[in-house]
């Protein structure tokens, strides 16, 4: 351990400075403009981290609401292909057949509304092809303000 103290006391002359050219804690620097400066930048750091977990949150948010109305919509489906390889009642895999099979194409079809129900970004551009269009219900709607607080 000497000599790691030695190497490091060499290459830095000795003196308490950070090898990044910081000076490190209680060496006499001036606390008033390095507070200041600190306390931005760890507010910045956490405006950062809460901006950065928001988006994470929506992310999965969006995520999981397009895997789970996926799973819902198509299980009738899988279900009676299962009952079917297991020689269930033929009338009755028909029917679950025949449900499952709407309940997956209508997930396919719609989709965009899946979208737009979890995400605001979505309903805000449909609002605007609408409106571009000439929808009459939606010349009146007023564009709410961008509250970053809702998802």
């Amino acid at each position: 351990m000497t000599s790691a103290t030695h190497s490091n006391e060499a290459t830095t002359g000795g003196s308490n400075v950070d090898p990044n050219e910081k000076p490190l804690t209680g060496t006499g620097a001036s606390s008033t403009t390095n507070g200041a400066a600190s306390t931005e930048s760890t507010q910045e750091q956490q405006r950062q981290r809460f901006k950065s977990q928001r988006r994470e949150f929506k992310a999965v948010y969006l995520t999981a609401a397009i895997v789970g109305s996926y799973m819902v919509l198509w299980f009738p489906l899988m279900l009676s292909r299962l009952l079917e390889a297991a020689d269930y009642n033929p009338v009755v895999t028909g029917y679950i057949r025949r449900v499952g099979g709407a309940l997956g194409t209508s997930n396919w079809a719609f989709s965009w509304v899946i979208y737009a129900a979890v995400s605001r970004r979505y309903r805000r551009a449909y609002r605007q092809m609408l409106i571009r269009i000439g929808c009459c219900c939606c010349k009146n709607v007023t564009m709410p303000a961008d509250n970053s607080l809702i998802v």
